[in-house]
């Protein structure tokens, strides 16, 4: 009988981010039935492989690129690059044998340093939205430290809600078929978070506002799925997702 592969999952989960864990989720539902699936978090131990992301990992003082064990049996899904990255850990990724990225920015990055990665969408495009219904809520997700750079005001009687312990007030959310829950009878959304916006974008929120004074990630999702689909994205997250299964396939 052939032993299964050990596919350890390499990302930020584990803090009460949303975001986070709900990508690491999305990477077990989907490799679990095939490989036995460790998530490793931020500390990897030993697998036969890796999958590194996703996230924005790759940046200047990224403790994840000093602590990749085996980049010729890692691969990198849905991974931002920061825009204080200066080449930290290049080498280490150029062993990759897939690499993806969730954004044109991210590939610009990595193109300067000799780098070819694949262009991607995020990981939680992979998630369907749930059916839309009443009573048309409005919706606010901030981050305290940030300013609030809404182009539209903000109707009142707005709730708050958090996908991180560091969000301001409101309810915590910590299960992302709950939030497409509360989006999917949602009208107005002013977000901070990204994943707060992947999961409106996905839900169909028909007012849906994202505020740039997060990261340059926020604008970089949405010019990525200007001309996008839902639907459409799902289809290239799960062909990706379906290329590393054949490439962990072939080596298993």
């Amino acid at each position: 009988m052939q032993t299964r592969l050990k596919l350890g999952l390499i990302n930020w989960s584990g803090h009460g981010n949303l975001g986070d864990d709900a990508m690491a989720r999305v990477l077990i539902k989907r490799f679990n039935k095939d490989f036995d699936v460790i998530n490793f978090g931020e500390n990897p131990g030993e697998a036969d492989w890796y999958l590194f992301g996703g996230g924005t990992l790759v940046g200047e003082q990224s403790l994840f690129m000093r602590r990749i064990p085996h980049p010729e049996r890692t691969i990198g899904i849905s991974l931002g690059v920061s825009k204080d990255w200066n080449g930290a850990g290049k080498e280490a990724l150029k062993e990759f044998p897939l690499l993806f990225v969730r954004d044109f920015a991210s590939y610009d990055y990595l193109d300067r340093f000799g780098i070819k990665p694949e262009i991607s969408v995020d990981l939680l495009c992979a998630l369907t939205a749930k059916p839309r219904r009443g009573p048309g809520l409005g919706v606010e997700n901030h981050i305290p430290k940030l300013k609030r750079q809404w182009k539209n005001e903000v109707s009142p009687g707005i709730r708050e809600i958090r996908l991180s312990p560091e969000d301001a007030g409101g309810k915590l959310y910590t299960d992302e078929d709950e939030l497409l829950e509360l989006f999917a009878q949602t009208e107005e959304a002013h977000l901070t978070r990204l994943h707060a916006l992947v999961l409106g974008w996905i839900a169909g929120i028909p007012h849906i506002e994202a505020n740039p004074a997060y990261d340059e990630k926020i604008e970089g999702f949405q010019y990525r799925v200007a001309r996008m689909s839902p639907e459409y994205a799902r289809v290239l997250i799960n062909r990706d997702l379906d290329l590393i299964e054949l490439c962990l396939k072939s080596v298993s």
